[in-house]
């Protein structure tokens, strides 16, 4: 998990995840969240859901590209996001994403295949269930093409530039 504001970020939702994980698959996980707030209380939810010795947690950093290209999934549950510019970074390095659909930039996962998105109104088991199974899904590699594919082809940037080109040609 990438992003600041971890509890709009849904940060608690993918901790909830990865506690329920089947033993085989939360053996092997490590869930690094990435970003600029307040880790106590989150390190206090990972004690009381016996997962603390699966998580990271770091400061914002300027590598974040070694990070997405090492990473087996994204995940981006938040409860509110205006972009999510993280979904397509991610889906730019390979990395599947699994979001809900609240993000501004959601629909670039649905668009692209390169991922899957959490319907509104959200459903914890729903997520987890998800995140299982993306972890282990035959169609990763699939979805890592469609999501580089997508955002080579894809202008996915310059929409808010070109809507204030355009808002300035008409108000001149």
């Amino acid at each position: 998990m990438v992003g600041s504001g971890f509890r709009t970020k849904g940060v608690d939702r993918t901790m909830r995840a990865v506690a329920a994980l089947p033993p085989h698959l939360l053996n092997q996980a490590t869930l690094i969240i990435i970003g600029h707030d307040n880790f106590r209380p989150f390190k206090r939810l990972a004690r009381r859901l016996g997962i603390s010795e699966r998580l990271l947690f770091f400061h914002g950093r300027t590598d974040i590209p070694r990070f997405l290209f090492a990473a087996d999934l994204l995940v981006h549950p938040a409860y509110r996001e205006t972009t999510g510019t993280i979904l397509v970074e991610a889906l730019a390095a390979g990395l599947p994403v699994l979001a809900s659909d609240v993000c501004g930039f959601s629909p670039h996962v649905a668009r692209s295949g390169g991922g899957r998105l959490v319907a509104s109104p959200f459903d914890q088991k729903v997520f987890s269930d998800l995140v299982a199974d993306m972890l282990v899904s035959p169609l990763r590699a699939q979805w890592r093409r469609n999501g580089m594919r997508y955002v080579q082809q894809t202008d996915v940037f310059s929409r808010a530039q070109r809507a204030v080109d355009m808002i300035e040609r008409l108000l001149a």
